[in-house]
């Protein structure tokens, strides 16, 4: 009597992906009735049904499924916009850091300004930077001239309004030059920042400019960029030696 033996299966071939008939489709969510639940974004690409139910009579499951479907895509856009800004936040961060250790690793006063006018734009991933001060012929600030911008009696609070720090404006329009000259082009987004450097010295103004629209947004984080003014403006006041009772304290 022949030994019978067993025969493997034969190996599916496997082909490209056949197209699930709607039958197969269906029958697979009704074994899965929670997937649409754990899936919720595939809601925004389904098309509600819509009964008839008569001339006076209306659809309220559909009126339901359509809002719905508009409630996720406007979670979903605010999600990434929390995302990006998120990614800024950090990122300003990070570019604060390196430029305030910079600022700090200066040696001389003269290096310090140099350091703001000239390296602080490559640190903080930006195109322009400003410092400004107000003219006076007193100004309290020895020495302090090369690589400032003379400002106008009054034009920080005329920029930042009466008590304000911070300014920032997604999208600059005009452009600037009476504050960033030459360089008014590729300030396209920007951040002005109120410099308190001495009770008994005039406001100054740390003006940042960057060409990509949306580098400096209002719904952004200002705490790093008001450090950074912040450290500027102690930073000057000990390199001039200025009266510690007379210093403006940190906003």
């Amino acid at each position: 009597m022949p030994r019978q033996t067993s025969k493997a299966p034969a190996k599916r071939r496997v082909g490209p992906v056949e197209t699930l008939s709607p039958d197969a489709v269906g029958a697979w969510l009704r074994q899965h009735p929670d997937f649409l639940a754990s899936n919720p974004d595939l809601l925004l690409a389904l098309t509600p049904p819509e009964f008839r139910l008569g001339e006076a009579v209306v659809d309220f499951q559909r009126f339901m499924v359509e809002r719905q479907q508009r409630e996720l895509a406007a979670l979903k856009t605010s999600s990434q916009e929390l995302l990006a800004i998120s990614r800024l936040n950090k990122a300003t961060q990070q570019t604060v850091h390196r430029a305030v250790l910079a600022l700090l690793a200066a040696p001389t006063f003269e290096r310090a300004i140099s350091v703001i006018v000239e390296d602080w734009a490559t640190y903080l991933d930006l195109d322009v930077v400003v410092l400004g001060v107000e003219a006076s012929d007193d100004s309290g600030l020895p020495g302090f001239k090369a690589g400032l911008t003379a400002l106008s009696a009054g034009e920080v609070d005329s920029r930042l309004g009466r008590g304000n720090d911070v300014r920032v404006f997604a999208t600059l329009e005009p452009p600037d030059p009476n504050l960033f000259a030459e360089a008014a082009a590729l300030a396209r987004s920007v951040a002005w920042l109120r410099l308190s450097i001495h009770d008994s010295a005039p406001p100054g103004l740390l003006a940042l400019g960057s060409r990509q629209e949306g580098r400096f947004h209002p719904r952004q984080n200002t705490e790093l960029l008001r450090f950074l003014a912040n450290v500027l403006a102690a930073t000057i006041r000990a390199w001039l030696n200025l009266p510690e009772q007379s210093q403006q304290q940190f906003r």
